[in-house]
Protein backbone atom coordinates (compact mmCIF):
# COMPACT_ATOMS: atom_id res chain seq x y z
CA UNK A 1 0.00 0.00 0.00
CA UNK A 2 1.54 3.61 -0.98
CA UNK A 3 0.97 6.45 1.25
CA UNK A 4 0.12 9.57 0.80
CA UNK A 5 3.81 10.61 0.78
CA UNK A 6 4.44 9.00 -1.88
CA UNK A 7 2.05 9.52 -3.62
CA UNK A 8 2.67 13.36 -3.18
CA UNK A 9 6.19 12.85 -3.85
CA UNK A 10 5.71 10.73 -6.83
CA UNK A 11 3.66 13.58 -8.24
CA UNK A 12 5.63 16.39 -7.55
CA UNK A 13 8.91 14.41 -9.49
CA UNK A 14 6.67 13.77 -12.38
CA UNK A 15 5.75 17.45 -12.50
CA UNK A 16 9.44 18.45 -11.67
CA UNK A 17 10.74 16.18 -14.71
CA UNK A 18 7.71 17.34 -16.78
CA UNK A 19 9.28 21.53 -16.15
CA UNK A 20 12.61 20.62 -16.73
CA UNK A 21 11.76 18.56 -20.12
CA UNK A 22 9.75 21.51 -21.54
CA UNK A 23 9.69 24.84 -18.98
CA UNK A 24 8.09 26.50 -22.53
CA UNK A 25 5.21 24.69 -23.28
CA UNK A 26 2.13 26.26 -23.60
CA UNK A 27 3.90 29.58 -24.42
CA UNK A 28 4.28 31.13 -27.98
CA UNK A 29 7.51 30.96 -29.76
CA UNK A 30 8.24 34.80 -30.06
CA UNK A 31 11.05 33.56 -32.40
CA UNK A 32 8.65 32.25 -34.96
CA UNK A 33 6.00 34.75 -34.47
CA UNK A 34 6.29 37.65 -36.98
CA UNK A 35 5.32 41.43 -35.93
CA UNK A 36 3.26 42.89 -38.14
CA UNK A 37 3.14 45.77 -39.30
CA UNK A 38 1.05 48.57 -39.98
CA UNK A 39 0.64 51.66 -42.22
CA UNK A 40 -1.34 53.82 -39.21
CA UNK A 41 0.40 56.88 -38.01
CA UNK A 42 2.13 56.95 -35.29
CA UNK A 43 -0.01 59.01 -32.21
CA UNK A 44 2.52 61.39 -31.86
CA UNK A 45 2.46 62.59 -35.67
CA UNK A 46 -1.70 63.19 -35.00
CA UNK A 47 -1.14 65.45 -32.28
CA UNK A 48 -0.55 69.49 -32.61
CA UNK A 49 3.31 70.80 -32.88
CA UNK A 50 2.94 72.04 -29.45
CA UNK A 51 1.72 68.93 -27.96
CA UNK A 52 4.64 66.79 -30.27
CA UNK A 53 7.01 69.74 -28.23
CA UNK A 54 5.43 68.79 -24.98
CA UNK A 55 5.39 64.72 -25.59
CA UNK A 56 8.86 64.44 -26.68
CA UNK A 57 9.99 66.62 -24.08
CA UNK A 58 8.18 64.27 -21.30
CA UNK A 59 9.51 61.34 -22.91
CA UNK A 60 13.28 62.60 -22.50
CA UNK A 61 12.58 62.61 -18.69
CA UNK A 62 11.45 58.82 -18.33
CA UNK A 63 14.42 56.75 -17.72
CA UNK A 64 13.02 53.42 -19.28
CA UNK A 65 15.20 51.32 -17.25
CA UNK A 66 13.75 52.30 -14.18
CA UNK A 67 10.79 49.80 -14.06
CA UNK A 68 9.30 50.97 -10.79
CA UNK A 69 9.16 54.80 -12.04
CA UNK A 70 7.47 53.21 -15.63
CA UNK A 71 4.74 51.67 -13.34
CA UNK A 72 3.78 54.64 -10.85
CA UNK A 73 4.02 56.68 -13.77
CA UNK A 74 0.12 58.69 -13.71
CA UNK A 75 -0.42 57.54 -10.30
CA UNK A 76 -0.55 61.07 -8.76
CA UNK A 77 -2.83 62.15 -11.83
CA UNK A 78 -4.89 59.07 -11.17
CA UNK A 79 -5.70 59.57 -7.46
CA UNK A 80 -7.01 63.24 -8.35
CA UNK A 81 -9.11 61.83 -11.19
CA UNK A 82 -10.31 59.82 -8.47
CA UNK A 83 -11.12 62.48 -5.79
CA UNK A 84 -12.30 64.63 -8.09
CA UNK A 85 -14.71 61.69 -9.76
CA UNK A 86 -16.14 61.49 -5.92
Amino acid sequence: MINNKETVHKTEDNLMDDLLANPFDGQENTADTQIKETNEPKLINVLPEEDQERARSLATQIDPKNHQAIISYGTQAQTKLLAFSH
